[in-house]
């Protein structure tokens, strides 16, 4: 069985009481290494006391634990953020629609002071079944530009993304024969959001060991 990553824990908490656990790991590894026996590699640690990440085979698991009473042994787990896929453009508007471009511009605000809203994913979509569309990001004044076809005179949906501290938005049949201001609101953590609607009115700290 090849060798896995594991994180290795107090029995409670993420400080051990006393450093008695790390001597005790200390001295099963160098025992094994003593014996001739697979090694259990140490390779990293947050602290003399804190979890430790430590490769070895699976089946090492109980003496380990033998030699260090009430040691948690968690498999090394990777977590992504939870984000919703994003709809992107996959047709350029200038393939759809043949002819002379014309320069169009949207700006992203903050809802609550007018202030512009930089580095905000723009997708101005033309046909959205198709996906026909561009794609822009806002620049310090707020501001995405675009090249469209003088031929397209509104677009089906305009979605903005922005980078933090904001929610999304999307504006349906948008006329493009001139500038668009969209405003955003902001992520106020008071704002009624999932945590509050799947967990009721628990505070932001509950649960912290």
């Amino acid at each position: 069985m090849s060798v896995a990553l594991f994180v290795l824990m107090p029995p409670s908490g993420f400080r051990a009481a006393s450093v008695s656990l790390s001597f005790g790991l200390r001295g099963l590894f160098g025992a094994r290494r003593r014996a001739g026996l697979p090694p259990i590699a140490l390779l990293d640690a947050i602290s003399e006391d804190g979890p430790k990440l430590a490769a070895f085979r699976p089946e090492y698991a109980s003496s380990l634990r033998a030699a260090c009473p009430g040691l948690r042994i968690e498999p090394l787990r990777f977590f992504r953020p939870a984000l919703a896929p994003r709809i992107r453009p996959s047709v350029s508007p200038r393939t759809a629609a043949a002819g002379r471009l014309r320069r169009w511009r949207a700006r992203v605000v903050d809802d609550a002071t007018g202030e512009p809203v930089s580095e905000a994913l723009v997708v101005v979509l033309t046909r959205a079944k198709e996906r026909a569309g561009a794609e822009a990001a806002t620049d310090a004044s707020g501001i995405a530009r675009f090249s469209i076809p003088s031929s397209i005179s509104r677009a089906e949906q305009i979605l903005v993304y922005p980078k933090s501290g904001f929610w999304g938005a999307l504006r349906r049949d948008v006329l493009l024969d001139a500038p668009a201001e969209i405003r955003l609101r902001p992520a106020e953590p008071s704002w009624p959001g999932a945590l509050a609607h799947f967990f009721g009115g628990a505070t932001a700290t509950a649960g912290r060991g």
